[in-house]
């Protein structure tokens, strides 16, 4: 068969420079040593954390070996697999029906065979910022036989597939019944799955009920995210599993787990699965996304393919050079829980500089948990410090407090230092201190030029006790890069 994709080459190829270990969750962990993973050990208690799109989208490039050899080398053990039929009759697998969004091809999935299909090379650096090189695309039978046996499949028959040609290929490779879960939007074929014992998942549209997913056998629910708590408890009570989709915030899975769900379906699951800092440092030399890494344009809705996300640069930066105004949070680094503390990061703007150009930086306080930050109006919960280094040489520092009832957070103004424009296309140094200071936090910013001399200082008294949480990295109307950032 052509184009046969080779997992150990792949596998090596994404895990070189890596630096993501040591995940402690039990639901990461299960199946990584003597146990398998079964869906038996998961519950409300040990959640089911499901990667999307293969290992989570947000970390992995979506569908390919590359992608989910480096999920399983970071500990993942469930696997979403969404697949079409081809018109030789092989399974595919991607997301989408037509090629354009992550391949080099146009066209329709459904009317690829398999040498067309392995033809449409994914070139993920362009949407997803990582690996320069194209990527193969995989059959359903590549996934399963990579597996088999040491994670939990979560299919998804598309187009012309059939939950018989999951069943098929399951048993085809001796799938554990307790090692699938297979899901789909229709009732229709999911009883072949049952009948050969393999658990399924109807995932919601209009008119389903409780009562009606329950008379059809079914014993799992897939609900979204944007289910009122009273339509997901309702789920709950009846005694269905119920699992999210799609959570990629600690504080929703919180959320949602406080509802009495047993799993989530999340692009970023190696983060959400986590409650401390994966490390104190950034990565950005190893040019694939660390967790937690998202930016946001409005409420939840995170950033993939957007230039907003940022995209890797140089030996070790993360570079924006969408001129739009962006905030990424640095998931990895917290919550730091900590209200003595330092956090330090280079800076670089591009050529251009003026009074809305700025290097941002917002430390968040534990209250807000990990909640997307945009610094817009429409935003009540915010709570923590934010740092401005404009490219006119001047420096801000605010404190934003959380609105009260639902309003709108406010922006008290700590610090404007006018100065020296910047110099531009190299990196800049900036840290700040915090230690707490009679009921309220002493808080001290130093600022420096290229050859790391002292441009000027500050302190200023933020009003309470700032108990750093998550930062945020952002910036104004440039082209700019970061580096080096450390937390202590």
């Amino acid at each position: 068969m052509p184009g046969l994709v080779n997992l150990d080459k792949a596998r090596s190829r994404l895990t070189a420079g890596r630096a993501v270990s040591g995940v402690k969750d039990a639901t990461l962990k299960a199946g990584a040593g003597v146990q398998k993973p079964s869906l038996s050990r998961y519950s409300n208690a040990n959640p089911l954390i499901i990667g999307h799109r293969g290992g989570g989208g947000l970390m992995y490039p979506e569908y390919t070996a590359e992608g989910y050899a480096q999920a399983y080398a970071d500990g993942l053990r469930v696997f979403e697999i969404d697949f079409y039929s081809l018109t030789d009759t092989a399974l595919g697998v991607i997301h989408d029906s037509t090629f354009p969004r992550t391949t080099i091809t146009t066209g329709n999935v459904a009317d690829a065979n398999t040498a067309t299909f392995k033809a449409a090379l994914i070139d993920a650096y362009s949407w997803h910022g990582t690996y320069s090189d194209t990527l193969v695309p995989m059959l359903l039978p590549e996934v399963l036989t990579a597996y088999a046996g040491n994670v939990i499949f979560v299919p998804e028959p598309k187009g012309g597939a059939s939950v018989a040609n999951c069943v098929s290929a399951l048993q085809a490779r001796s799938i554990p019944t307790d090692q699938a879960l297979i899901q789909s939007f229709a009732l229709t074929g999911l009883g072949s799955a049952m009948a050969a014992g393999y658990p399924v998942m109807k995932l919601w549209t209009s008119g389903d009920t409780p009562a009606s997913v329950l008379a059809a056998g079914v014993t799992y629910m897939g609900l979204a995210d944007t289910q009122s708590d009273a339509v997901i408890s309702e789920y709950v009570a009846s005694g269905l599993k119920v699992i999210i989709y799609t959570v990629n915030t600690r504080y929703n899975l919180a959320r949602f787990l406080a509802l009495g769900v047993v799993g989530v379906f999340s692009d970023d699951p190696l983060y959400i699965a986590r409650s401390t800092p994966f490390r104190n440092s950034d990565n950005f030399a190893s040019k694939l996304w660390l967790p937690g890494m998202h930016s946001w344009f409005s409420g939840d809705d995170y950033l993939l393919t957007n230039a907003r996300r940022g995209r890797f640069d140089g030996t070790d930066e993360l570079r924006f050079s969408d001129l739009s105004a962006t905030w990424e949070r640095q998931g990895y680094l917290g919550p730091q829980n900590k209200t003595s503390f330092s956090f330090e990061y280079q800076s670089k703007f591009g050529t251009g500089s003026g009074t809305t150009s700025a290097a941002q930086v917002f430390l968040g306080d534990v209250s807000m948990s990990d909640r997307p930050f945009t610094n817009t109006a429409s935003e009540s919960y915010p709570c923590g410090a934010m740092f401005y280094r404009r490219g006119n040489g001047t420096v801000n520092v605010y404190q934003i407090v959380p609105g009260v009832g639902g309003a709108n957070f406010t922006t008290t103004t700590l610090l404007t230092r006018t100065g020296t424009a910047v110099e531009a296309n190299v990196p800049l140094r900036t840290k700040i201190s915090a230690v707490p200071s009679g009921g309220n936090t002493s808080v001290t910013i130093e600022w420096f030029n290229s050859a790391g001399a002292l441009v000027d200082t500050a302190t200023v008294t933020y009003t309470g006790t700032l108990t750093w949480g998550h930062t945020w990295i952002g910036k104004g109307s440039i082209d700019l890069s970061f580096r080096g950032l450390l937390a202590a």
